[in-house]
């Protein structure tokens, strides 16, 4: 018999729609006996996006605050992850437990999953299996190409830049900008569109500046686009 070890897939479930799940995830959420997915104030985007492919399985919750979340919290969740399969295993000792554990978007992109990873101890075996994230889903809502010619593409959750960028740029949760930060990104050329909620039958997009509202959706992103030069004039 050899080592036991865990099995537990890190499962991106995309921007949202459901029909935006890979044919691997789906596979790797039918073949799991333990689902876990993030839930704040209620709410667990993640699950509802998987819920068709799952409804026969053990759900559990990871519950985290919004904000900042502490270290502790993703120790304590990577830790409860585990402890779930060593419980389901001592049911069955010949059954290595296959645990997925669900979240927004891709796994390794600003995400939950991906500040769980380092806790996981050795015995666990992980796997990712990757996800649609959010911004490729509003650009292509959007018809804006996101890298082409020499423009590259800089993906952040903040603002200002620490430098001058002359890439094109993705700015995740853009609810937390400022007035004052849309119009510094007006002022230094980029053509601005926003996003709310990508693939989901609400999505919203906006590309007025006069209409664009710093308290939008939490579920909202920016896609600056390099077209204008100092005076932010846009060019062709």
């Amino acid at each position: 018999m050899g080592i036991y070890k865990r099995k537990i897939f890190g499962i991106g479930t995309g921007p949202g729609d459901p029909e935006l799940l890979t044919l691997k995830a789906i596979r790797h959420l039918r073949e799991s006996e333990l689902i876990f997915a993030p839930t704040s104030r209620g709410k667990h985007l993640a699950l509802d996006t998987a819920l068709a492919y799952v409804k026969d399985k053990k759900i559990l919750l990871l519950s985290f605050p919004m904000g900042e979340v502490a270290e502790e919290d993703y120790r304590a969740a990577a830790a409860a992850i585990e402890k779930a399969c060593d419980q389901l295993r001592m049911t069955d000792p010949q059954k290595l437990p296959k645990a997925a554990v669900l979240t927004l978007g891709d796994p390794l992109i600003y995400s939950t999953f991906a500040h769980l990873l380092p806790y996981f101890q050795e015995d666990s075996e992980i796997e990712i299996v990757s996800g649609i994230p959010a911004f490729l889903s509003a650009a292509a809502a959007a018809q804006i190409p996101l890298c082409q010619g020499s423009h590259g593409l800089l993906v952040q959750d903040r603002w200002p830049l620490n430098e001058a960028s002359e890439d094109n740029l993705v700015l995740l949760k853009s609810s937390r900008f400022q007035q004052s930060d849309l119009e510094e990104m007006q002022s230094k050329g980029y053509r601005m569109t926003r996003v709310s909620r990508a693939s989901l039958p609400e999505q919203k997009i906006t590309r007025d500046f006069a209409q664009l509202e710093t308290k939008e959706d939490y579920l909202s992103l920016l896609i600056l686009e390099k077209r204008g030069d100092e005076s932010g004039e846009l060019k062709p």
